[in-house]
């Protein structure tokens, strides 16, 4: 998972949460603009807490757990950030300082990220990096003498 999209509580486009690779428990992380935030949401109070200032790295934490994935951060401003993602890639997102608490929807926009690791998801397995796939789809089309020296009709 290298990309979470965190909505408002309402399901308003916010931020995008990117996470550093290679998966490890002590990662980076930066909050970008969704490209469809709204100017309403973007001075929305969630907005004035995911976007402080400026775009800043943060060091997180990220845990896969029995459920999904577990991130934790806190920005400049002390918003201590937790992000729960579900197995199905929907959770929720939580920024909390002192007493006071906002939090939306999230999902992780491109799935776990782990589709070259461990167990095959879906009809084909991955292809290794080093390994290069032809496909001769049109290998029947050709315009010059084919491969048994006949012409192609």
């Amino acid at each position: 998972m290298n990309m979470i999209v965190l909505m408002t509580a309402a399901g308003a486009p916010l931020a995008m949460l990117g996470l550093s690779t290679p998966v490890a428990p002590e990662r980076n992380c930066i909050f970008m603009i969704h490209p469809q935030i709204t100017s309403a949401v973007f001075e929305s109070r969630e907005g004035k807490i995911v976007f402080p200032n400026r775009p800043t790295e943060y060091p997180c934490r990220y845990a896969r757990t029995k459920s999904g994935a577990d991130v934790a951060f806190t920005n400049q401003n002390g918003w201590r950030f937790e992000v729960r993602i579900g197995r199905g890639d929907e959770g929720s997102w939580k920024a909390r300082l002192d007493d006071d608490v906002v939090g939306g929807r999230a999902f992780s926009a491109f799935g776990d990220g782990n589709r070259d690791r461990g167990k095959p998801r879906g009809s084909a397995p991955p292809t290794p990096p080093d390994i290069r796939v032809r496909i001769r789809r049109f290998s029947g089309l050709c315009g010059s003498p084919c491969r048994d020296g006949s012409q192609a009709e």
